[in-house]
């Protein structure tokens, strides 16, 4: 019987509630941590949940890179692709 395919099913991510940066991202290069989820959340850290219960924490260690100023318009699927390479 063919296994069921992982999908992501939540993102989290910290922002301070006095930040004003309008758009989180995932760099398409630079350094990471990649591990299972901690109850801690941290600046520059993502949670990925996946659909067989399963989460991991994905801290990118220049911060500069993730929270930013996105295009209009910006959509999921490059976090999406992003997240395939990485996962899987």
């Amino acid at each position: 019987m063919p296994q069921a395919e992982i999908e992501v099913t939540k993102i989290t991510h910290p922002i301070a509630a006095d930040d004003f940066c309008e758009c989180v991202t995932f760099p398409d290069s630079g350094d990471y941590e990649f591990v299972k989820c901690t109850a801690d959340s941290y600046w520059s850290t993502f949670s990925i949940y996946l659909s067989d219960d399963t989460c991991y924490d994905i801290t990118f260690l220049d911060s500069s890179e993730v929270y930013s100023e996105c295009a209009y318009g910006s959509d999921m699927s490059s976090v999406l692709r992003y997240l395939r390479v990485r996962l899987y």
